[in-house]
């Protein structure tokens, strides 16, 4: 079976600690990395070249930089480690945030509500081709 390798780039410390204990128990995930801040994620996903980075959108998704933020991480990721999925962890998924994240680098989005499921379906779908059905609207690329 493969191994997922994981950075996290998620600047809430609980939310990060909760998200790296549910990859630590999920067999064919591992962590490659964890990080506070963009810069900091950026570093390791280029030292580490993992799978997928889930990195975390700003709470107030309402102004301009908490959506455009995540989108800038990915594009200066992907320049550097082109086969990185990215995939954002955000507070809740829509179709108009769906809609920014098919037009950006982004790979998918999943709300932090429904994050272990829709995580590995996402994963799934992501890395084995599996399809997305089971995968609810808004919450992939």
């Amino acid at each position: 079976m493969q191994t997922i390798r994981i950075v996290l780039a998620i600047d809430t410390p609980t939310i990060r600690a909760a998200v790296a204990e549910f990859i630590d128990i999920c067999p064919g995930l591992a962590l490659a990395g964890q990080a506070g801040t963009g810069a900091k994620a950026f570093a390791e996903a280029v030292v580490e070249k993992p799978d997928l980075v889930l990195v975390e959108s700003p709470p107030d998704s309402a102004t301009t930089t908490a959506k455009t933020g995540p989108q800038i991480f990915a594009q200066l990721t992907k320049q550097h480690c082109p086969e990185v999925k990215i995939v954002l962890l955000t507070a809740e998924t829509n179709s108009r945030l769906a809609a920014s994240i098919a037009a950006s680098a982004l790979d998918g989005v999943v709300s932090m509500r429904d994050l272990p499921v829709q995580l590995i379906l996402l994963i799934e779908a992501l890395f084995f081709g599996r399809p997305r059905d089971g995968v609810t609207a808004g919450a992939v690329a």
